[in-house]
């Protein structure tokens, strides 16, 4: 049997398969399914022709034999994994279906639509000609799913589509059961025509659904009261966005009457919940027609404006609250019910929205108990300098702006939490299995450290418990990384592997369950096989590493790490000077100079970019002790060196033998500035802005070639475009000249040179496609007294334009504000650009973690909000990014934490105002309305003149003049 059906496929002998099927027992089915997956396999394997073409081994034929088979012969699972559902057509199946048709064909095409795409052939045609037929029981949701594409058509011989609202009167069951499953199951009814290209006398706005319904309810083909009714319930069925929006649209197309929206009353206030905005609005917009009327529910409108009033979308508090104040002038038994509700009017830092409802609550005067004014005070500290004018009256005790908000006392810095010393070789252990999954940023650092402590403890038992950490380290060079790692945990395992290498070599006899282990990783190509520990003595794979890209930036942690391997293999016992002893990333000075100490006491150069990344990382807080301990302990240049890094002495002190080391001392200061000491250092001769990450910048709109696709022309044509950038002028050509990455490769492993490669000049992208997301924070905890040159390049790449390109570009921003907001104590312009593009931002995570390091760094009396406002409103200055983005922050976050970060949004404001253009942009007025409420809580007055001028100017605009007067009076 099975040899006969073998020679049936080879031959493509279809009819006589068809027989040979149709004699087939159950058992003989069974028996012959693996042959077909057999086959199916070999037939379906692509390989090259004698032209180069890539083409599958069997004809079409043979491989529409073998899905006939299996139609015949496999169970469901099997059918499944055979065969794709877009294989099945009408065609195939007919072939079969009339003299066999499996137990689980229905249940299979039923389960088609937990697929996001259906097959083309299988549509509605299909589902009512196998229904009609007894071999189908379609599903409703399937049968919705199928329905939307029912009236378009393709015409025969174009590209064009026709409308053809016909072919819903072809079935009686289409619009007398079938369409109302549109109104119970999420289909893309709303997108049915979105992509389709009709002929050019069809207009696309006469065709589709909603104007389909509307004539036929008018016609009487469909019930009028069923279709609004299912409208309105189908918009709030937790269906996406635009469709719930779609079945709104179509409730409004449909033209309801005052008489039918009473009707259909509870239905509008189930609405008022829904989830998407536009099914509320719709509601309260169907309300504000019927309030009026006698018998519309009053009681149960005003039970449901808790959660109108607190909504998010303005627009929705102001209707609610214009329905509210016709209830109240119509029925004086709700008056005080409606001034009740509207107290959750004041949660909304919007001085229109707390002033309107101030208006009516004091309209009923009367009705006000003193139980109403303790109902008013929890809402104390969110009113409003105007609505708080009004209401006074009705508090029940007397209180001051003082009273409302925090104290406004500087907070201290919070102390650095310091990183878990190793106790034991079972706390080492412990972190090689963890090492290498990016749970900390200075694991990276604290491993090599550690082994450099343990290595000479390495031996007997203890090495065979390294096999977990070395099996995720091998996985992880075949590909095995997590979302949350990169490139630099990448290059971790690689030196654990090495690592491991030189302890299998050391001691052999008992690092037998490494060397098995690297023994199954090893990988056979043809009759080469490639193994881990076929590499030279004290040769290393960490020297070959490298990233697709060949970026710069990984190479100060390739240096460590090679450092790392260095002293292992030369039996060196003194620490890394870099490893970081305080979380993030920080070095106690004391701790630096007790391990600069060490090497100058054993006459050892340290390695040169080690040094650079331990001066870097230096925490310059409070330095008296170590300051002590260096004229105690160090001499010479060391001594020097330190005493300057510490404050001590304000100018360096030659010798200068270290000049990495001296410049980084000098970037690691706060105060960034050229020394004449260094005046004859090759560092100099490239722009001093390579080093602050101080360039000059500026926000432009530029015109740009855009290839579009032409729909009448059908092809690609090329058309002027403009768009908003950020450009920061990055120039570095100087380093060429003077000295560069090259001349360190050079001498790698070597140590001391007269003219060392400096740790800034790694800080280069070059990569074409940006995925540093998971190595960001190490990256920039390389040098965290001074991120802003590598924050440069960060801009450049992910923030030029007002909205993210990719989702990598908002990661890798993402990751810096996180590292920002543990470690920046040293605002400079670059970190201020930085800070002040994440505020305006179209992602709001990014968005929100600024807001955040704005409140820390104003608590702490660390920013410069002049600066940070400058910055801002340069950028806005030609409407980079919607100014909402940066209202939203400032009233959702920024607004009221203290009366000092009051006055402090404040300045940020004015100073925004300034730079912005006499021309008022979209959403001026709101930031305007946040100013005048903030210098109205303060009592002060606009005292910058050339914010009067632009106030001026502002108020000839309608909308803005009566806002622009109140400010000018403050």
């Amino acid at each position: 049997m099975i040899e006969q059906f073998e020679q049936l496929i080879a031959k493509e002998k279809k009819k006589e398969l068809i027989a040979f099927l149709k004699e087939l027992s159950n058992a003989d089915k069974k028996k012959l399914t693996p042959t077909i997956k057999k086959l199916n396999r070999h037939y379906s394997e692509f390989k090259s022709n004698a032209l180069g073409q890539y083409r599958a081994v069997g004809s079409e034929n043979q491989l529409r034999m073998l899905l006939i088979a299996a139609f015949v012969c496999a169970n469901k699972e099997e059918w499944s994994r055979l065969a794709s559902p877009w294989m099945i057509n009408p065609e195939l199946i007919n072939e079969i279906i009339d003299w066999y048709c499996p137990t689980w064909f229905s249940d299979y095409i039923n389960d088609l639509v937990k697929q996001d795409f259906l097959p083309n052939d299988i549509n509605y045609a299909f589902l009512i000609d196998f229904e009609k037929r007894g071999y189908l029981q379609p599903s409703p949701e399937l049968i919705a799913r199928m329905l939307p594409p029912v009236i378009f058509e393709q015409k025969k011989g174009s590209r064009g589509w026709v409308y053809n609202p016909e072919n819903l009167l072809v079935h009686s069951q289409t619009l007398k059961e079938h369409i109302w499953y549109l109104f119970d199951y999420e289909t893309n009814l709303h997108y049915s025509d979105r992509w389709l290209f009709f002929e050019k006398d069809i207009k696309k706005d006469e065709v589709g659904w909603i104007n389909l319904l509307v004539q036929y309810q008018k016609e009487g083909k469909i019930d009028r009261k069923r279709l609004l009714q299912s409208a309105l319930l189908a918009s709030n069925k937790n269906f996406n966005k635009v469709l719930s929006g779609w079945f709104c649209d179509l409730f409004v197309a449909l033209q309801p009457t005052p008489e039918e929206m009473l009707v259909l009353e509870k239905e509008l206030f189930s609405l008022l919940s829904a989830s998407h905005s536009k099914p509320v609005n719709t509601a309260l917009q169907c309300i504000k027609k019927i309030v009026a009327f006698k018998n519309f529910d009053a009681v149960g409108f005003i039970d449901n404006t808790p959660q109108l009033l607190t909504s998010d979308i303005k627009n929705i508090v102001v209707t609610t609250i214009g329905i509210l104040e016709k209830l109240a002038k119509k029925n004086t038994a709700l008056q005080l019910p409606i001034c009740q509700a509207l107290l959750q009017t004041f949660i909304h830092n919007n001085d229109e929205l707390q002033l309107r409802a101030a208006k009516i609550i004091t309209t009923y005067p009367k009705l006000l108990d003193e139980a109403f004014g303790d109902a008013l005070q929890p809402y104390d500290t969110s009113l409003m300098a105007s609505a708080k004018k009004l209401l006074a009256p009705l508090y029940a005790t007397h209180i001051t702006d003082d009273d409302l908000l925090e104290d406004t006392t500087e907070q201290a810095a919070e102390p650095l939490q310091e990183i878990p010393v190793l106790q034991s070789i079972d706390d080492f252990i412990f972190l090689t299995s963890q090492a290498f999954d990016n749970n900390e940023p200075w694991h990276m650092d604290t491993l090599p450290a550690a082994i450099l402590q343990w290595w000479h403890a390495l031996q007997g038992n203890t090495i065979n418990k390294l096999e977990p950490a070395l099996q995720r380290a091998l996985k992880i060079t075949r590909g095995g990384m997590g979302s949350g790692q990169g490139d630099l945990d990448h290059m971790m395992a690689i030196f654990f592997i090495d690592v491991c290498i030189l302890l299998c070599r050391k001691h052999p006899n008992d690092a037998t369950n490494l060397i098995a282990l690297f023994k199954k990783f090893d990988t056979q190509q043809g009759n080469q096989t490639t193994s881990w520990l076929a590499i030279a003595n004290n040769a290393v794979y960490m020297t070959n590493w490298d990233n697709h890209y060949h970026d710069p930036f990984y190479m100060p942690h390739k240096q460590l790490l090679l450092t790392t391997l260095e002293k292992i293999i030369q039996n060196e016992t003194l620490p890394l000077l870099s490893t970081p002893t305080h979380q993030p990333c920080w070095i106690m000075p004391e701790v630096l100079v007790q391990r600069l100490g060490q090497y100058q006491k054993t006459n050892t150069i340290p390695f040169n970019l080690d040094m650079q990344i331990a001066v870097s990382r230096c925490a310059l807080v409070d330095t008296k002790n170590a300051i002590s301990l260096a004229e105690k302990e160090l001499s010479g240049e060391y001594k020097n060196m330190l005493l300057f890094l510490f404050g001590h002495t304000t100018q360096p002190q030659a010798p200068f033998v270290n000049t990495a080391a001296w410049m980084c001392c000098s970037l690691a200061l706060k105060e960034k500035k050229q020394y004449d000491a260094f005046a004859q250092f090759a560092y100099y001769k490239k722009p001093f802005e390579c080093y602050t990450g101080n360039y000059s910048w500026n926000a432009l709109v530029e015109e740009y070639n855009n290839k579009v696709y032409d729909y009448s022309t059908q092809q690609m044509v090329t058309k002027k475009a403009k768009q908003k950038i950020l450009k920061i002028h990055i120039d570095k050509k100087a380093s060429a000249e003077s000295f560069g990455l090259k001349k360190f490769f050079n001498s790698l492993l070597q140590k001391q040179k007269e003219e060392q490669a400096l740790l800034y000049d790694f800080f280069d992208i070059k990569a074409q496609w940006l995925s540093i997301g998971a190595d960001i924070p190490r990256l920039l905890l390389l040098s965290p007294n001074n991120p802003a040159p590598f924050l440069a390049e960060i801009i450049n790449r992910c923030l030029k334009y007002p909205s993210f390109f990719s989702e990598e570009d908002k990661k890798a921003v993402t990751a810096c504000l996180h590292t920002l907001h543990q470690t920046q104590d040293n605002f400079g312009d670059m970190v201020y650009l930085f800070l002040g593009m994440c505020m305006m931002a179209s992602d709001k995570t990014v968005v929100n973690i600024a807001g955040e390091i704005w409140i820390k760094a104003v608590s702490s009396r660390q920013l410069d909000n002049a600066t940070l406002g400058a910055i801002i409103g340069k950028i806005q200055s030609i409407e980079f990014a919607p100014l909402k983005r940066l209202t939203d922050l400032i009233s959702n976050n920024l607004f009221k934490i203290s009366n000092y970060h009051n006055t402090q949004l404040a300045l940020l404001i004015e100073n925004i105002l300034v730079a912005l253009p006499n021309t008022p942009m979209l959403n001026l007025k709101k930031l305007l309305e946040l100013y005048a409420e903030l210098i109205a809580q303060q009592g002060v007055v606009v005292s910058n003149e050339e914010l009067r001028v632009k106030l001026r100017d502002w108020g000839k605009s309608a909308s803005l003049s009566k806002l622009v007067s109140i400010i000018g009076q403050k």
